[in-house]
């Protein structure tokens, strides 16, 4: 599907065609992802906490929500969901008391450990569509975009 509009240049209009690609794509994978973690009455954003979690260890809030790409103030909602269930637990840092380090709890290793092979199955089964060269050059482009969010050079919006 093209988009055009007659204020867009052709430079413009190809930009905001790939924007319509790229958000159709991320919402199918989305969806993919998040439909199979309802039955553990997860969403995609505690998925991905306790995955992080599991891959890397404990960590204090402020770090987990950077890489789960979530703000603090919703971290701490999402925090609570999970410390609810007993899948992790919240500790203060003995070494620095306004820290809270987050960690799976015994029940939630134990999720994750359930969950996650179904989940790399699942994940592999998608991507199957792209050869592992366009894979790599998929994630390649793709962290180029997720680093433009630095850039101070982008069009600034109209006064």
């Amino acid at each position: 599907m093209e988009t055009r509009s007659s204020s867009a240049s052709p430079e413009e209009s190809f930009a905001l065609d790939t924007l319509i690609k790229v958000l159709r794509a991320a919402g199918t994978l989305e969806t993919h992802v998040s439909e199979w973690l309802v039955p553990h009455q997860l969403t995609l954003t505690q998925f991905g906490i306790l995955e992080t979690l599991h891959f890397s260890g404990k960590m204090n809030a402020s770090l987990l929500a950077q890489k789960v790409l979530r703000t603090c103030g919703n971290m701490t909602y999402v925090l609570d969901q999970l410390s609810t269930r007993n899948l992790i637990t919240r500790d203060r840092n003995p070494d620095n008391r306004r820290e809270i380090l987050v960690q799976l709890s015994q029940e939630g290793h134990g999720l994750i450990q359930d969950i996650f092979p179904y989940h790399a199955t699942r994940m592999d089964a998608f991507f199957k569509v792209l050869t592992h060269s366009e894979q790599h050059q998929l994630g390649v482009l793709c962290k180029r975009l997720g680093l433009q969010e630095r850039r101070v050079d982008l069009v600034s919006p109209p006064s």
